[in-house]
């Protein structure tokens, strides 16, 4: 009797929930190595994974908060110096939200390695060198 969007699928209709695009933002990482990863943020809980070939990292930050105004985060990464980089933020307007949204992001800078996250929102980052 939770939120809609925190079940992958509608039991009335069977369709997809819009959290499916967050989980499905984690298939990009699969067979990937494990990274260390922390942001400067208590709030904020990361993961990390570095591409088989070394050229790629993406990171995952999710900030679970209530209604928050947006947060800048401050990431470290060590033997790796991004030069692109491609956004993309799954956020809900309120806790109490049944709808969310993917969309498009752009960071803070680059080196450092800024970004603003909304309140109650899951980031997916890639970085390549």
């Amino acid at each position: 009797n939770g939120n809609k969007y925190r079940v992958l699928y509608d039991q009335q209709t069977g369709g997809l929930n819009p959290n499916f695009e967050m989980f499905k933002m984690y298939s990009d990482v699969l067979g990937q190595t494990g990274l260390g990863s922390q942001a400067d943020q208590p709030e904020v809980r990361t993961v990390a994974a570095r591409s088989l070939d070394g050229k790629t990292v993406t990171l995952y930050l999710l900030r679970k908060t209530g209604d928050a105004e947006p947060l800048e985060v401050a990431l470290t990464l060590k033997n790796f110096k991004p030069v692109k980089a491609h956004t993309k933020v799954f956020n809900a307007p309120s806790l109490s939200a049944d709808a969310a949204n993917v969309s498009e992001s752009k960071l803070k800078s680059l080196t450092p390695l800024r970004v603003e996250l909304p309140g109650h929102s899951f980031t997916e980052i890639i970085l390549t060198e």
